[in-house]
């Protein structure tokens, strides 16, 4: 019910929106885990946090 009302968005914006409701989470999660994980490889990263 929350997800239907809340905007993805604002859900993404919200962690709490996405702790309070498990599919909320995993529709959250999804597009975080997979941006850092193609975009920004482990590699990446520690050359992207270089001094």
């Amino acid at each position: 019910g929350d997800i239907g009302s809340v905007p993805a968005p604002l859900l993404a914006a919200l962690p709490t929106g996405a702790d309070l409701d498990p599919a909320a989470a995993t529709g959250a999660a999804e597009p975080r885990v997979t941006a850092p994980k193609c975009g920004a490889p482990t590699k990446d990263g520690a050359g992207d946090s270089r001094p």
